[in-house]
């Protein structure tokens, strides 16, 4: 009598898990990246843009903070499938690049066990840093008769612009055109007087 319970709760454990088990042919393959997200950890002061993700490498826009490596970044990773795990991350889901050449390898392993591998790199945004004149120009003056130069000399390493000019009638007013970098505001058109 015990052995014929026995057997027969063998028997619908078995089943149970007969049914429960997925075969490895119905895993699925895939584990491909959709979406990242970045947030600098260390140091607070960097600035990143959003992470653009393309084939396997996800280039990560570095807007503020190109001399203040290392640099530690916490990436939030969205995958377009149910997978396994991800590989080559820190504590706190976190990447550390050492400089603007480093680069970090991440694993995604999907249900069945294939990987996907993913490149993750930074790429510095140009001029964000910088508030520098690219160009300066006078559009008009004032007496007309004063003669100066429409294009003055402007030195970036020592910050100034030097107008050069052979008259003595003063005051003298100015209108100049003035381009400046990407990371620096100005407005486009004001008066100086002199």
């Amino acid at each position: 009598m015990r052995t014929s319970l026995l057997s027969r709760l063998g028997w619908a454990i078995a089943a149970l898990l007969m049914v429960t088990c997925t075969s490895i042919k119905e895993l699925d393959d895939d584990a491909h990246i959709s979406t990242v997200k970045a947030e600098a950890m260390a140091p607070s002061a960097v600035v990143l843009g959003t992470p653009i993700v393309d084939r396997d490498e996800v280039t990560i826009p570095l807007i503020f903070g190109k001399y203040l490596f290392p640099i530690e970044i916490r990436v939030d990773i969205t995958t377009e499938q149910k997978i396994d795990k991800i590989l080559g991350l820190g504590a706190d889901f976190t990447l550390e690049f050492e400089s603007l050449y480093d680069i970090n390898r991440v694993d995604l392993i999907s249900l069945s066990g294939v990987v996907n591998s993913y490149i993750f790199r930074l790429q510095e945004v140009p001029g964000r840093e910088s508030a520098d004149i690219e160009k300066f120009e006078i559009l008009s003056w004032s007496p007309e008769s004063f003669l100066l130069t429409r294009n003055p000399y402007y030195d970036i390493i020592n910050g100034f612009v030097e107008i050069i000019g052979i008259d003595e009638l003063f005051p003298l007013s100015i209108t100049p055109v003035i381009t400046v970098s990407d990371g620096a505001s100005l407005p486009i058109y004001f008066s100086e007087s002199f």
